[in-house]
């Protein structure tokens, strides 16, 4: 128990006294458990020919949505969790296939690749509160260049990535005081993308969240006439599996 102050261990021990059951355990940063997961599987562009549609200069290369969802997965967290500070360490290019090892342990999730083991994506996977779905932002003008222009003219993103339906109104929040880009993405479904897969369902649509950072990439593009791929994503939060909230830095 945490005392660090008398009243937060007093009202934990109160609480377990009350209706806990079995072992208890309080303290700072703990994980939600401290399982070992581990899974294992071999990235090709012939079992995963999606990687085809998301190849830079013809590289195929696996995109941090997917390795969002695959965290998610292995992790096994039921709704509703977050997935927080997840960090891309190391580019993984699939030129050939590529041995992918996912470690889970308490609630720091890992994937690493190849015959070196090396780190590519880590991030923490643990429960979230219950949260109200934010409302949808409203306002803002959508931006000169279409979605099918961005796609023709612009991004790298073959035809089976190309998720982003419309982009309905850029502008910036009052409160909290940031800028939003609001519009609308198509999902999918696991043996879309690699067809001999045992799975029947997304932690995280790749399709969903990979679209919705497209949607960042196209306004930042006609902003700037830059855009770049995602490194990192700050905190998501999964309610269910047809509604995710996420914060993209």
């Amino acid at each position: 128990v945490d005392f660090v102050g008398d009243a937060v261990g007093l009202d934990a021990l109160w609480a377990d006294l009350c209706g806990g059951s079995g072992c208890r355990v309080h303290g700072r940063r703990l994980p939600f458990w401290n399982r070992v997961r581990e899974h294992r599987e071999l990235l090709s562009t012939d079992s995963h020919p999606y990687l085809l549609h998301h190849a830079i200069e013809g590289v195929p290369v696996f995109p941090l949505a997917a390795a969002c969802d695959l965290l998610a997965f292995v992790a096994g967290v039921p709704h509703p969790y977050e997935v927080r500070d997840l960090r891309l360490y190391a580019g993984i290019t699939v030129e050939t296939p590529v041995p992918l090892r996912v470690v889970v342990r308490g609630d720091r999730a890992e994937i690493r690749f190849g015959e070196r083991d090396t780190l590519a994506y880590r991030a923490t996977v643990i429960p979230a509160e219950p949260v109200e779905l934010p409302a949808p932002a409203t306002g803002g003008e959508p931006p000169s260049l279409t979605v099918d222009a961005f796609y023709r003219d612009v991004t790298f993103h073959g035809r089976a990535l190309q998720g982003l339906v419309s982009v309905d109104g850029v502008g910036r929040h009052a409160d909290p005081d940031v800028d939003f880009a609001r519009g609308r993405v198509r999902g999918s479904r696991p043996v879309d993308w690699i067809p001999r897969t045992p799975r029947s369902a997304w932690s995280v649509d790749p399709l969903a969240l990979d679209s919705a950072f497209q949607m960042g990439a196209l306004v930042a593009w006609q902003r700037y006439a830059r855009a770049g791929t995602p490194v990192s994503l700050g905190r998501m939060i999964a309610v269910s599996y047809t509604h995710l909230r996420a914060h993209e830095t």
